[in-house]
């Protein structure tokens, strides 16, 4: 898993393509933000305090109709913010 600071979360830029793959309120109940998302592979890459939590990241996957979720690793208060 690869870790992102807080100042780095602070600075991505997450086109409309990214945001239309996944419900608003499914991303703030779960406290994960989706950061990048591949169309021709279907991979959604997220940030998510909690990544280990594979049935998270599976159910994830599931909801958004994805063929895998890459999860990147932040703070807690920084994927809420």
């Amino acid at each position: 898993l690869k870790f992102v600071t807080s100042e780095k979360l602070a600075q991505v830029r997450i086109g409309s393509e990214v945001m239309d793959r996944v419900p608003v309120r499914m991303a703030e109940k779960q406290d994960f933000i989706p950061i990048a998302y591949d169309p021709e592979e279907k991979v959604l890459s997220i940030v998510i305090a909690e990544a280990q939590n594979q049935a998270l990241v599976s159910e994830i996957a599931i909801s958004t109709e994805m063929n895998e979720v890459v999860p990147f690793v932040a703070v807690r208060s920084a994927v809420q913010a």
